[in-house]
């Protein structure tokens, strides 16, 4: 991949997890998910990472269990 390319990712991701502190910060519901596929699926829980930067342990955890449950209306199973 060309440099400048994975400039460009990097520029992303970093962009996502300022966003994503800013969303915990306010108090919004997150919901962790990933949509990798094939070959990139074994990089699916690198997110965590993303998120444990900005998010506490307790939030990430409601994120992975909680927050979904709530969302999808299963908080009760």
């Amino acid at each position: 991949m060309p440099q400048q390319l994975v400039d460009k990712v990097g520029d992303l991701v970093e962009a996502g997890v300022e966003t994503l502190g800013r969303a915990d910060k306010m108090g919004v519901s997150i919901a962790y998910g990933s949509d990798l596929l094939g070959r990139s699926h074994v990089h699916q829980a690198d997110g965590l990472a993303l998120h444990a930067r900005v998010q506490s342990n307790d939030a990430l955890l409601a994120s992975l269990t909680e927050v979904p449950a709530r969302l999808l209306r299963m908080q009760d199973r």
